[in-house]
């Protein structure tokens, strides 16, 4: 309701404020606001002008239903076929308007807010059409023979258009002073701090989750610092965690060849599909590089894929193979790299990390140490990543709590304000 919203920036009329504060708990405020909308609409004299207001609606309702009629009559007569056809056009629009001014006998106040929205609207929508039509100024083909003969400049329709308008003007005064707008608006920041406490609870309950797992991790995490302590205390431990950390490294080097043979291939994909359509003769190691590309390319030995990589250079942008652009892009400058030698450097590189891992390997007795300070270290790490994660999850809730409850005050606190300006009620909410 375009004119309602805007009446819900409004305060009302000065109303009589209660000395007295009246302590309302957040459990029981929806029913308070209830009450308050009962108060408002069972108040007499604003439940009679409305009424009053609607009965009058309803017989201007009436009256220009008539005029219609008559001009219509009128307008067949004596206009022309094209003055005729304009007019018809906003006599069939003014009538679909009246339809929506209907008031049941049980009507309610929400459903007098439509029928005068609806009235606003479509009134506003047919006036801003009929001012700009040939119309609105020449409509002499409509009146009587008295009307012809008087000095009217204004088009009889537009007229009562706008007279018809007055009706929810009254009703939109009517409102204000009842202090509806400011309910709504009530409930509104009630709603959102509904909302509040919703996620208030929700966050702490999660809080409460998380703080139980993270003292389990906690103490799994000084569990481990003990046994790695325990093992620093072994003779042989100062050399087998120095082949230890090396092999770790090594490790890591290996993952990061392999994440980037994944990525390269994986880049060069629709190239390589778009490959196997023409060359039956290399499907084979062409499938074997779109669906599992590592062990394919480490399997390699004669880097057949290099000689795939030179054909595709050269077919690509003589356009004998089809594929994207943007595509195109990024796959060139992969194919010229494949051709130049990199995927040999990429090769060798992952070799000979594997060599370096095979010569750290240790004696059995040894080894049997080095794969339990090995699993120590895991948990450990296992552990204070989690310890670290479910810190910084709980501080980042914390930190939502805090902003939530600052917004819940502030809107508390313009609840209460609306209430004591626009109502003349002091309240203060309790107990969220």
């Amino acid at each position: 309701m375009k004119w309602f919203k805007s009446l819900l920036t409004k305060t009302g009329v000065a109303v009589p404020v209660n000395s007295s504060v009246q302590e309302i708990q957040f459990n029981v405020l929806e029913q308070w606001l209830e009450q308050q909308k009962t108060d408002i609409l069972s108040h007499s004299h604003f439940i009679d002008e409305i009424q009053q207001n609607m009965q009058e609606l309803k017989e201007k309702r009436r009256f220009l239903e008539l005029k219609l009629d008559a001009w219509q009559h009128r307008s067949v007569q004596h206009g022309t076929d094209a003055e005729k056809a304009e007019a018809q056009t906003f006599f069939v629009r003014t009538r679909q308007l009246l339809e929506k001014v209907n008031f049941p006998a049980d009507f309610t106040i929400d459903y007098a807010f439509r029928v005068y929205d609806a009235l606003e609207s479509n009134t506003e929508n047919i006036l801003t059409s009929l001012t700009q039509h040939h119309f609105s100024q020449h409509f002499v083909f409509m009146l009587t023979e008295e009307e012809s003969k008087l000095p009217l400049t204004l088009n009889p329709l537009i007229k009562e258009l706008v007279d018809l308008d007055e009706f929810r003007e009254i009703f939109q005064r009517l409102v204000v002073e009842s202090g509806y707008p400011a309910l709504v608006v009530l409930r509104q920041r009630f709603q959102e701090l509904q909302r509040l406490n919703t996620c208030i609870a929700q966050w702490e309950q999660s809080i409460i989750q998380k703080q139980a797992r993270l003292t389990q991790a906690a103490d799994k995490k000084k569990e481990k610092e003990a046994e790695v302590q325990s093992l620093q205390q072994h003779p042989h431990y100062a050399s087998v965690a120095e082949i230890d950390k090396k092999r770790r490294l090594r490790r890591i080097q290996k993952n990061d060849v392999e994440d980037i043979i994944s990525t390269f291939f994986s880049t060069l994909k629709p190239a390589l599909e778009a490959l196997k359509q023409q060359q039956e003769g290399q499907r084979d190691i062409l499938d074997s590089y779109c669906r599992d590309p590592v062990p394919t390319f480490l399997q390699d030995e004669h880097l057949k894929i290099v000689g795939i990589c030179q054909y595709l250079l050269s077919a690509l942008p003589a356009g004998k193979l089809s594929l994207d652009l943007k595509k195109l892009d990024v796959i060139v400058p992969l194919l010229e790299k494949a051709c130049t030698g990199y995927l040999g450097e990429l090769q060798r590189e992952y070799r000979q990390v594997q060599e370096e891992l095979h010569l750290l390997s240790t004696p059995t007795q040894q080894e049997v140490f080095l794969n339990k300070i090995e699993e120590v270290h895991y948990r450990l790490d296992h552990f204070t990543r989690q310890v670290d994660h479910l810190g910084g999850e709980i501080s980042s809730l914390q930190g939502e709590i805090t902003a939530a409850r600052e917004l819940r005050t502030r809107q508390q606190q313009e609840f209460e304000h609306i209430a004591l300006n626009s109502l003349g009620k002091r309240v203060q909410i309790t107990d969220f």
